[in-house]
């Protein structure tokens, strides 16, 4: 069908649908209440007969979605792929470097120098955001360390 011939039939259904907008929406609504109860159970059987393999399909789509969005994140943010991370990781068996525990989120966090952007290890996300909170310096560091030794009674 040529697309002139399309348009056509288009403005000609529009001009249908507005004068019997009334037939129309009363023949749909009847149609809904007659076939109502047959189409929810018809929806009820196919959910329950196919409801894992929706499940499985949805986790997957999910998992690699999440798989792929990580490897971006780690690209954009770091300059790293999941490989790189991985090694790094295992060269820290899966732990953090500053407190020595395993992660209590999925992932440990990619710490980094954040003028030179070199990356410095994965920390855990309460070492990483320690850091963050003391603007990564050494003084308040120190200053914490000295606080502690001197007045914990």
């Amino acid at each position: 069908m040529a697309y002139k011939d399309k348009e056509k039939e288009r403005a000609n259904m529009k001009i249908y649908r507005a004068v019997h907008r009334e037939e129309l929406r009363t023949s749909n609504k009847r149609y809904r209440e007659e076939h109502c109860e047959e189409l929810r159970t018809k929806r009820k059987k196919y959910y329950d007969e196919h409801h894992e393999e929706m499940c499985d399909r949805s986790r997957k789509w999910r998992n690699e979605h999440l798989e792929k969005e990580r490897a971006n994140k780690l690209m954009h943010n770091h300059g790293i792929t999941i490989e790189e991370y991985d090694k790094l990781l295992a060269a820290q068996n899966g732990i953090c470097v500053i407190c020595g525990l395993p992660p209590n989120s999925k992932k440990l966090s990619v710490d980094h120098n954040h003028e030179t952007g070199k990356i410095r290890g994965l920390l855990c996300k309460s070492c990483n955001r320690a850091l963050g909170l003391v603007y990564e310096s050494v003084d308040i560091l120190a200053k914490m360390i000295n606080y502690l030794e001197t007045r914990n009674e």
